[in-house]
């Protein structure tokens, strides 16, 4: 019964938190969110991603800019972009899904981005907006399943 009250009780304590499209740092729409409560922490940390329920939900997903383009490819870092622009997640979806959608910093492993957001097939989006100069690792989840963990920097 305890296990079963997890993702309400996630859920109420996300709700506001960054669910407007406005900048990317959760503290100016939700102080709480500014380091993270605990639950908060916990979703964004890493994981093993499930697989075959990324599959079913998703045909792609990545991070863009405002062009389109999904950065400049680095080995080490992901994904690489100006910080001097708005970044967005887009996902191209089979069916649709409940997405928490968080991003951390992994130099200071701060939570730095998070929302809860329904996401609809075919074609949606998450607006992550500006990121300062680091490296970040940004984590999909559905419930508490991880459904992917993408890296990128912004410079």
């Amino acid at each position: 019964m305890r296990a079963a009250r997890l993702p309400l009780l996630v859920l109420s304590l996300l709700s506001g938190c960054g669910t407007d499209p406005g900048p990317a740092d959760p503290g100016d729409s939700c102080p709480a969110c500014r380091t993270g409560p605990p639950v908060l922490a916990l979703l964004c940390s890493d994981g093993t991603i499930d697989a075959e329920r990324f599959a079913a939900h998703f045909e792609a997903l990545e991070i863009v800019d405002p062009t389109g383009a999904a950065g400049f490819p680095d080995a080490d870092l992901g994904a690489r972009f100006s910080r001097k622009v708005p970044l967005t997640l887009r996902a191209r979806l089979h069916a649709p899904v409940d997405a928490f959608v968080c991003v951390r910093s992994r130099t200071t492993d701060q939570l730095v981005f998070s929302r809860v957001q329904a996401l609809q097939p075919p074609l949606d989006s998450v607006n992550l907006g500006h990121f300062e100069r680091d490296h970040y690792l940004l984590h999909v989840r559905s419930g508490t399943t991880l459904l992917a963990s993408l890296r990128f920097a912004s410079e």
